[in-house]
């Protein structure tokens, strides 16, 4: 992020600036502009700006107990303001989200289960479903809400038909962000549902590598905090992030679905209460 010098504020801006320490914000404001439309839509970006601000500077909490995060605040001034897109509420080392899981389940995980989590975004998804191999790419919903609602919906007939369904049955929610220079690949179908194959991760993998970006990223939907988690990569150096839905949509790429599917958890933390 490329910090703007004081001489492209007008002076208001730049006192602004100055007093708050915030010299690192993206964008400039000492532009003219060509329309009052465009004047508006830019001082209700600064709103959204700020409120972004504000908001998270009172959600610098982490670990199973709260608390304030100072460390988490200080990455944040000195990497710069991030824009809302880019940012998250808290983070978790793996270390600490194994701590966390456990603590919560009030029992020690499994090598498997830690080996499940070491792998990053995806080992998120995989232990709420309590599978290996790939997470099911298929019959995914563009719109998380509709997604969402799908999910409810499923949940509720599993509550409503115990005998139907085995004890502990619940609905896992996760999404797939990836992204693509051919606007022609992987589009829905005439239902508008996003079905991708394993080979299909194989290609937008391979793209990836091509253009040296990250090839894609897995985020699993918690219905008690109503917050998304991924992660940046794999363990060793794996954090864990807690995002808002918009902030784990606008996080990468330019392709988005939302899957749900029916397991039973008897071991993870995601998803152990209903979906809602």
């Amino acid at each position: 992020m490329k910090a703007i010098q004081f001489d492209q504020l007008n002076p208001l801006d730049a006192a602004n600036q100055e007093m708050t320490g915030m010299k690192r914000v993206k964008g400039s404001w000492a532009r003219k502009y060509d329309s009052y439309f465009e004047k508006l839509a830019q001082e209700q970006a600064n709103e959204a700006f700020w409120d972004d601000i504000f908001g998270r500077l009172g959600n610098f909490n982490s670990g199973t107990g709260g608390g304030f995060d100072f460390q988490a605040m200080v990455n944040w001034f000195l990497n710069g303001i991030a824009d809302p897109a880019e940012s998250y509420i808290k983070s978790w080392t793996y270390e600490q989200w194994v701590k966390k899981t456990e603590e919560e389940l009030g029992r020690k995980l499994t090598q498997v289960e830690r080996d499940q989590l070491a792998k990053g975004c995806i080992g998120l998804v995989l232990f709420a479903l309590n599978i290996t191999g790939n997470p099911p790419l298929t019959g995914g919903y563009l719109d998380f809400e509709e997604a969402k609602n799908m999910a409810i919906d499923l949940q509720e007939k599993i509550n409503n038909n115990p005998g139907r369904y085995q004890d502990g049955a619940r609905v896992v929610l996760y999404g797939f962000l990836f992204h693509t220079d051919d606007p022609s690949a992987y589009r829905p179908d005439k239902e508008g549902r996003m079905n991708l194959t394993d080979a299909d991760l194989e290609d937008i993998d391979s793209e990836a590598k091509a253009n040296n970006r990250t090839n894609f990223n897995f985020g699993v939907y918690d219905p008690k905090t109503k917050m998304m988690y991924d992660a940046d990569e794999m363990q060793p150096g794996m954090r864990v992030f807690e995002k808002t839905i918009n902030q784990f949509i606008n996080s990468f790429g330019n392709r988005q679905a939302f899957y749900y599917r029916i397991t039973i958890v008897p071991v993870n933390i995601i998803a152990t209460v209903p979906i809602k």
